[in-house]
C-alpha cells in the first residue's frame, strides 16, 4: 500500500515520464512482500520477477515446487 501511494504522489507531481518510469521500476525491485522474502534471500529476481511481483504467485512456482534448479 505504501508502495502505491508513494508512485500516486509521484504520478501528480510535475516529473517526466522517464523518471516516473524509472521511479516505479526501483519500486518494484525494492518492494518485497514478507510472503516471498525467504526467495529473494536465496536468489535476487530479475527485473522482470520483480516487475511482474503480482504474477508470480501464478507463474514462480510450478517449476520451484518440483525441485528444478535449472531455470533462473
Amino acid at each position: 500500500m505504501r508502495a502505491k501511494r508513494a508512485s500516486i504522489e509521484v504520478c501528480k507531481s510535475g516529473v517526466s515520464r522517464t523518471d516516473r518510469l524509472v521511479f516505479l521500476y526501483v519500486l518494484a525491485l525494492t518492494n518485497t512482500d514478507a510472503c516471498d522474502q525467504h526467495y529473494t534471500q536465496k536468489r535476487k529476481p530479475t527485473y522482470i520477477q520483480g516487475a511482474l511481483r503480482p504474477l508470480q504467485a501464478t507463474w514462480w512456482p510450478w517449476w520451484r515446487r518440483k525441485g528444478n534448479r535449472t531455470k533462473s
